[in-house]
């Protein structure tokens, strides 16, 4: 039903004029159960630390970073981390390694994927945080570390990606 339920969503903003894709009965169903399985949500410690971190850099003088929530709810979904630079909406989503493939930890995994696509569409900039990228920045001294995520999120609001 989950799947059946972002399928709607992705047809609905990639394809102009459409109309009701499900019978109203079905898509109530996979309206409902979307909303079951995506109400629990759990913080890992790698959310957390991208969280300070983005805190972090909100609480420095001539901050970009304007406002952050962390599992912010959307229509789609919950997004892990909700931040204001400059005047855009930034969602980070924080991808552990249960968001790549297990025989290739670069190749992210569909869902993920079509996550960021339909957060994109519904209007929000999208940044996937790679547990791999941010396992090269923990290396870093604080200051060194808020310095690259300061590049990072600089980088999203005008309009690149990671």
């Amino acid at each position: 039903w989950c799947q059946l339920y972002q399928a709607s969503w992705f047809v609905r903003y990639h394809v102009r004029g459409i109309g009701p894709l499900l019978p109203t009965h079905i898509a109530a169903a996979a309206k409902s159960a979307w909303s079951e399985a995506t109400k629990e949500v759990s913080v890992s410690q790698l959310q957390r630390d991208v969280s300070h971190a983005i805190s972090a850099l909100q609480a420095q003088p001539n901050a970009m970073v304007h406002r952050y929530e962390l599992e912010s709810r959307t229509e789609l979904s919950s997004a892990d981390i909700l931040v204001r630079v400059g005047h855009r909406d930034v969602v980070v989503e924080v991808d552990g390694p249960t968001h790549y493939a297990y025989n290739d930890k670069y190749k992210r995994l569909g869902s993920s994927e079509l996550r960021d696509v339909l957060l994109a569409a519904a209007g929000y900039r999208v940044l996937p945080m790679p547990y791999f990228v941010w396992e090269k920045l923990a290396d870093l001294r604080p200051d060194e570390k808020l310095r690259e995520l300061h590049k990072i999120l600089h980088m999203v609001r005008g309009g690149c990606g990671l």
